[in-house]
Parts: C-alpha cells; structure tokens; sequence
C-alpha cells in the first residue's frame, strides 16, 4: 500500500545572496517524524538530471516519516551562480573536495533551523557531497543529529594529466587479471606487440600497483604510531572536520559501495590505519560494506540496503 508523500520546490539564499533551488519531500502529517535529513550532492550532478539524484532515496525516507531536502549548489542544476565554462571534471571535483560547496550548505542547514524547529536534523553526503555535509556540520555542531556518507572519498583528486595517476588501485588490479588471462593467447600477444594494446592502461596500472607495494611495504616495516593519515594524498579538510564531529560523540554512518574506487582507498588509507587501529577514539563512527553496489548505486537490491542502512542510522539517534 502506497504512502502519501508530498514535494515542494523551496529557494534559500545562499552567503553570496545567490538563490539555491531545492525539492522537500514531505511524510504526511500523522505519519511525521520530525526528522530532516539534508541530502548533499557531488555537484556534478544535480536534483533534476538523469537519475534525479538520490531522488529514490527522498521517497523512501518520506514514506518511513522523514522530511528530505535535496538541492542544487550554486553554479549547478537550477541554482544561480556560474560554474567555469569548459572546466575539466577532475578540476572541479578537487574543488568540491577543497569545501567550494561548503559554504552553500551552512546556509541551507541555517534556513532548515529556522523553518523546521525541534526537527532533528542529519546530514546525507554523497561522494563530493560527504566533504560539504562534514565541513560544514563541524561548524553547526550543536545542529546535527547524525551523518551519513556514501562513497566518501578521502585521497584529494589528482588533477595531473599524466594517465597512470588517474588509474584507481582497484581498476589496476582489474587490468592485471584481464592481461593475466590473456597472457597465453597468441592474438592477444600479437595486438601487444603490434601496439594496438592500450599501452597507457597497461603501463598505468603496473606503475599504480607497483607504487601501493611499496607504500604497503613502509607502513609494515615502518608502522604509523599516531591517529593522524600518513597519506600525503589525504584530504585534511576530511579529516579535520571528521574528527572534530568525532570527538563530539556525534554518530557517523560510512556506506561504502564494493565496487567502487573510493571504497579500496577509504578502507586502505582510513579504515585499516586509522578507524581500526584506535577504535577507543571513535566509538560513534560505523562503517557499512554495501556488498554488489556500484558507486552510482543503481541495482534495485543496492538501493534497498542503502535505505534500510540510512534507516538503522537514523533511529540510533
């Protein structure tokens, strides 16, 4: 049986004085909660796009009590402001890493503290979007009630052009076991030394996966004694605003998608050096492997998971 839920389009002024478009959607009133979450997008798609972002989420949550707000930052979607012409994507994602969006989501979380009084309120980050819901959570910290982050990505993006940095360990290690199968294929041999081959491809995940031993290798010989990522690549506004939620004892839910770069580095570079190894100092902070999920979580059975994860995380509060 199919519960009524109800959509409004709403505009909040950001700091700039730019006008941000989003879409509530709303429980009906005996079925309220008064629980809000706010979902914070990438910003490389937007609310309306293909897919409607995280669109299936919001119906779902409302359907269950729980008011969502998705919008679009500015530059993006049906918000004002401009975004670069021409700007390469990998340009802009480290921007959305940097915070550019940060400020965009302080004023959105200010106007549901107005409008929606003695709701508690979560903040729902998706890729880029989980570095904009923890900067600016750290600064409205009285405000929020919990996070959920999906696909967090905690290496800045390189913005090098040079191929073989931008090859994921994960897909590295795909193109090993690919080549491996075809190592005893004469045509495959022959397209190699024909050069018809994707040599970058071939060459780019040896260097990647050469380079991880290696950095594997020193964490062994040479273990890290303090709490602090050793990565020069990581993303210290990630980190230093996760930990000033942390210490807060404010309940933190990573959903990690199984096929997915982010999730590789995020349990490599975070999980396993960091979450695992001083669990006494994040008792709040809950990691959850979506088995067979992909970064876009696009099977049915993905999406369930990840609505009964955001669910479970939410009613812990």
């Amino acid at each position: 049986m199919a519960v009524d839920i109800q959509k409004e389009v709403v505009r909040i002024i950001n700091q700039e004085g730019l006008f941000l478009y989003g879409i509530l959607t709303k429980p009906c009133q005996e079925n309220n909660q008064n629980r809000l979450v706010i979902s914070c997008q990438s910003g490389i798609v937007a609310k309306g796009e293909i897919g409607d972002h995280l669109r299936w989420v919001a119906d779902r949550l409302a359907e269950q009590g729980i008011t969502v707000l998705r919008f679009d930052q500015h530059g993006t979607g049906d918000s004002q402001g401009e975004c670069e012409q021409d700007i390469p994507v990998r340009l802009f994602f480290q921007r959305v890493q940097d915070g550019c969006f940060v400020n965009d989501t302080l004023s959105v979380i200010d106007w549901v503290i107005k409008r929606f009084v003695d709701y508690d309120i979560f903040l729902l980050g998706e890729c880029g979007g989980c570095i904009s819901a923890l900067a600016a959570g750290a600064e409205r910290l009285k405000n929020i009630q919990g996070y959920i982050l999906i696909a967090a990505p905690v290496l800045r993006f390189s913005i090098t052009n040079n191929s073989k940095f931008q090859i994921g360990v994960l897909d590295a290690r795909n193109t090993s076991k690919q080549y491996h199968r075809k190592f005893f294929q004469l045509s495959s041999w022959f397209r190699f030394l024909s050069g018809k081959s994707d040599m970058k491809l071939i060459f780019g995940s040896i260097f990647v996966q050469l380079n991880f031993l290696v950095r594997k290798s020193c964490s062994i010989i040479f273990p890290h004694p303090t709490s602090i990522p050793e990565n020069p690549a990581f993303n210290m506004l990630f980190w230093k605003s996760f930990k000033i939620i942390a210490e807060a004892k404010k309940n933190i839910c990573f959903l990690l998608p199984q096929l997915d770069n982010e999730t590789f580095e995020f349990n490599l570079e975070f999980k396993q050096k960091i979450l695992d190894k001083h669990k006494k100092l994040f008792p709040t902070c809950k990691v959850i492997l979506l088995p067979d999920t992909d970064h876009s979580i696009m099977f049915p059975q993905s999406r369930g998971l990840v609505v009964s994860s955001i669910l479970g995380s939410i009613n812990k509060v």
